[in-house]
């Protein structure tokens, strides 16, 4: 009888071994690539991490490489690129600048076994076999939709805006810019963009532009920026030509996309930032990491999620969060 008790234990030692095998004690390494250092990926990376924590609660785990560039440079991408190949990841998740610079090497990594997963920005014919993020018809429909937004906000269909344009070579960006313009020329006839600059998705560069701009085009009543930094940095020099007695709030309508902290606490409450256009960058992050685990571990198969941008001014600011994230659950397939 003890021998047959033995017997059995040892069974159910071994098959208690392989259920945990099978659910849990999965180990992964996954390369990040974004385009650059910049606020808009660290919301991204906050949405990764706690991801990742969660997942390290079922007995997964992800070794994440953060592989980011001090600013965007398509050559300094594809070299990041071809460097994780090398690793032998399990996976590559990119948000790529130049698709014709990464196109091959993304497909020689698939060719390699190493799974390709797009974030934030996509591109005609790209091999990454999923996606996250507003995707490109939906950042053409951020810039048109931003135009609506600040004409309304104006109240003047005869009137001067600008626009601060991201980085030249960024098509996410252009596309969003190309919206913008489209509006206008659409539907308001009579408002008249009289500048488009590029600041190379700066703060620093908007900041300096937009000082530019105010001082030369006094009647200026809308500004526009293509970025997550352009519109912050076009709120710091309004801000101080409305100290210097030059404009008063509300004087100028400032949007650009992607609510920060400082933003939701800050520009937005105090008037310098009227709104702005978000498809939030955490969800992005997070839906990543749950996709591609998904991936790995069930061999669910990937499907592209385009997130929409939604208005973001002082009437939803305490509620936009928490509104978004419930209608974005719809999207969650891997569950």
């Amino acid at each position: 009888m003890k021998k047959i008790l033995a017997g059995l234990l040892a069974c159910l030692l071994v098959l208690g071994m392989v259920a945990f095998a099978e659910t849990g004690d999965k180990e992964y390494d996954v390369v990040f690539i974004p385009k650059s250092v910049h606020e808009f990926y660290n919301l991204i990376k906050s949405g990764v991490d706690q991801a990742i924590a969660d997942l390290a609660e079922e007995g997964i785990k992800i070794n994440l490489t953060w592989s980011a560039a001090d600013k965007a440079d398509s050559v300094k991408q594809a070299e990041m690129l071809e460097a994780a190949i090398a690793l032998k990841p399990d996976c590559i998740a990119i948000a790529v600048i130049d698709g014709e610079m990464c196109k091959d090497l993304m497909q020689q990594a698939l060719d390699q076994g190493i799974s390709v997963y797009g974030f934030d920005t996509d591109f005609p014919d790209s091999p990454r076999q999923g996606f996250v993020g507003a995707g490109m018809e939906n950042q053409y429909k951020c810039g048109y939709d931003t135009a609506t937004m600040m004409i309304e906000a104006i109240g003047d269909e005869n009137c001067e805006v600008a626009i601060l344009a991201g980085s030249p070579a960024a098509e996410n960006h252009k596309r969003i810019v190309k919206g913008f313009e489209d509006c206008i020329a659409e539907n308001y006839p009579n408002v008249k963009i009289v500048t488009k600059q590029a600041d190379n998705d700066k703060v620093e560069e908007a900041t300096n532009i937009t000082e530019s701009i105010l001082s030369q085009y006094p009647n200026i009543r809308g500004i526009f920026g293509a970025t997550s930094g352009d519109g912050l940095g076009a709120s710091y020099a309004y801000e101080s030509a409305i100290e210097a007695g030059k404009f008063e709030v509300g004087d100028v309508v400032i949007i650009d996309h992607t609510l920060t902290a400082e933003k939701k606490n800050e520009r937005i409450p105090q008037g310098y930032l009227y709104g702005v256009l978000d498809a939030p960058p955490y969800v992005m992050g997070y839906y990543a990491i749950q996709m591609i685990n998904a991936y790995l571990t069930n061999g669910t198969p990937y499907q592209d999620i385009y997130l929409t941008y939604e208005k973001v001014d002082a009437s939803n600011l305490e509620t936009f969060t928490n509104d978004y994230t419930d209608k974005a659950a719809d999207l969650e397939y891997w569950h």
